[in-house]
């Protein structure tokens, strides 16, 4: 019998709409309180069957007293003024047919909305609502994957940037496909699944070359380069991370990340010399406070293995000041343990000890084991030491020392 080489078609299951919830919409109640949570699941239950039924059948929906009595309810709730007139027009379902490209606006106006007031999982209901009211729409697929990955959901969020490279792929959206591709990438990463993470990113890669999408393919060499970093594939990262370099040019809002990625992997390798150069070329005021706070930490523990006092006590400095901010608490021990090498380093027993211990009882008080168990360790490390302690720095490799300028120099042309 010949063998049958005509391409098949990829069978990709229906995305997983359910978490750890046991009921649809239930984050919704757990997030929010009262009436609010009340006008918001049946909101949310009217465009489920909506998007259950087919479009001729979407019509026995329909029902006078249903309306008027949702928008009578949505009159008497003042917590959700902010989106009434989202909640109002999705109460439309019952009195009129709705374009779904109208219903999908909605949903996401109240998935904003969600995200703002601290309720995650309700802004995931909402998202996954409008994906299923545009069943072509690859982005609104991507964005729920987005979304459940946040909330380390992986397998969901896996099941979800498939449905959207799917979707990409039909409609020929090669730029959501390689961006839905490259998520899957990160999710598998977050995973620990690196094979299937390298097969994903690989896929965007050659999608984004083929289709000339040059930021993109930027993009997916930044992930590669960072899943080099996760197996320590030295020369990887430096062929990797070249690429995404060439590809964004100096002037992309992504070179100082990816030179931070870079920076981090080589000063735990031991260039500190090499991570310190490009710390210092870096934009200060790089992403949020957290992401900030990591930044100085970084610097306080180069700046301290190559001696650099002046430097590490200006790092520190910010450091306190960023650690007042309630939202670099999630990192806060971290930094504070790098703080305590660079001190350590440079023979600054006194603040290495204070480092520690306030790293430590943060770890300990937030539950955050790897922190407690490195503190734990730094701690004894600083008390077993009489005299300063240098850790030096090891020499880098001539290509990293090459890419490493390369990154200097775009840094400070971008910052001109």
């Amino acid at each position: 019998m010949p063998k049958n080489t005509r391409r098949q078609p990829q069978r990709v299951p229906p995305p997983l709409l359910m978490g750890s919830a046991r009921v649809d919409g239930q984050p919704i109640p757990d997030e929010v309180s009262g009436d609010e949570a009340l006008v918001l699941w049946k909101t949310f239950r009217a465009v489920q069957l909506w998007s259950q039924l087919e479009p001729r059948q979407r019509k026995e929906m329909h029902s006078p007293e249903a309306y008027r009595a949702r928008v009578n309810h949505l009159a008497q709730v003042e917590g959700l003024r902010e989106i009434a007139p989202a909640v109002e027009s999705l109460s439309g379902l019952f009195q009129k047919s709705l374009p779904a490209t109208t219903v999908a606006a909605r949903c996401r106006a109240i998935e904003d909305w969600a995200e703002a007031k601290g309720a995650p999982r309700t802004a995931v209901e909402f998202a996954q609502l409008a994906a299923l009211a545009m069943p072509a729409d690859a982005a609104a697929a991507a964005r729920v994957g987005r979304r459940v990955r946040d909330l380390a959901e992986y397998a969901r969020a896996e099941s979800w940037y498939w449905a959207a490279i799917v979707r990409a792929r039909k409609a020929g959206d090669w730029q959501a496909y390689v961006l839905s591709t490259l998520g899957l990438g990160i999710t598998g990463i977050l995973r620990g699944n690196y094979p299937a993470a390298r097969r994903s990113l690989e896929r965007g890669v050659r999608r984004a070359r083929r289709q000339g999408l040059t930021t993109h393919e930027a993009m997916a060499w930044h992930e590669m380069t960072v899943l080099a970093i996760k197996t320590e594939n030295l020369p990887q990262t430096v062929q990797y991370g070249r690429s995404a370099l060439r590809l964004y040019g100096p002037d992309h809002p992504r070179v100082p990340w990816l030179a931070h990625d870079l920076a981090v992997f080589w000063m735990k390798r031991g260039y500190f010399d090499v991570a310190l150069d490009i710390f210092l070329a870096t934009p200060a005021d790089l992403g949020s406070a957290a992401d900030q706070l990591a930044h100085f930490a970084s610097i306080a523990r180069a700046a301290g293995a190559t001696g650099s006092l002046e430097q590490f006590e200006g790092a520190t400095q910010r450091l306190e000041a960023l650690l007042l901010n309630s939202q670099t608490a999630s990192r806060a021990a971290t930094a504070l343990v790098d703080a305590a090498r660079g001190a350590l380093s440079l023979g600054l027993l006194e603040h290495a000890t204070e480092y520690s211990t306030r790293a430590l009882c943060l770890a300990r008080a937030r539950g955050e084991g790897e922190q407690e168990w490195e503190a734990e360790g730094l701690l004894q490390e600083v008390h077993a030491s009489d005299a300063v302690r240098t850790v030096g720095t090891t020499r880098a490799p001539r290509k990293v020392l090459e890419l490493a300028s390369e990154i200097v120099e775009s840094l400070t042309m971008a910052a001109v």
